[in-house]
């Protein structure tokens, strides 16, 4: 909610720039002194005296769903390798958000007959996608203690990410708790 009452000069231009793109956008709907319209898939309000906020109506405020065991197992293994960071980069040439070797790509090529790129590995979506790739030949039930062995076969290395794994899951509990809460 931007309030313009004390603002400087650039928060009344940019009411002033919204006002404009408001009036002119194709998808308004007017309702009194509120109008309501949708810039780049989300819905906006503007009140003339309130200023601009985000529609809680929005499709983007519907819950989300609950993770599955294998995706918070995957988050776990993304903190554990990277803190989550697309751009790292290891000692041992290993490359992304889930710190992927070229042996690794080289072993998920073997199996799948993919032709991956080491270079693929910095694509968080692609990066997710060789390691499930992996895991569906080495690990088809998706046991957890197997894809923590098959991503690092070292006893510490499954600590940490059973560590992080409790962490992942006190969040996503608390994460539905409050998508629930809000829509009560």
């Amino acid at each position: 909610r931007l309030e313009v009452g004390g603002c400087g000069m650039k928060a009344k231009f940019l009411i002033l720039l919204l006002t404009v793109f408001v009036t002119a956008c194709s998808s308004i709907t007017s309702d009194g002194d509120i109008r309501v319209f949708t810039y780049n898939g989300h819905e906006y309000l503007y009140h003339q005296r309130g200023g601009l906020m985000h529609s809680v109506s929005c499709p983007c405020n519907e819950p989300q769903p609950k993770l599955t065991e294998w995706q918070e197992l995957e988050m776990a293994i993304a903190m554990t390798e990277s803190e989550f960071n697309t751009d790292a980069v290891g000692s041992n040439n290993d490359s992304g958000i889930l710190q992927i070797t070229p042996v690794y790509v080289a072993e998920v090529n073997r199996l799948s007959g993919k032709d991956y790129r080491h270079s693929q590995s910095f694509d968080a979506a692609t990066s997710v996608e060789m390691f499930n790739t992996l895991q569906s030949f080495k690990n088809p039930e998706k046991d957890i203690d197997k894809a923590i062995y098959y991503h690092n076969k070292s006893p510490f290395y499954k600590k940490k990410v059973m560590q992080n794994l409790a962490f992942i899951k006190r969040y996503e509990a608390f994460r539905l708790t409050l998508i629930n809460y809000d829509n009560d």
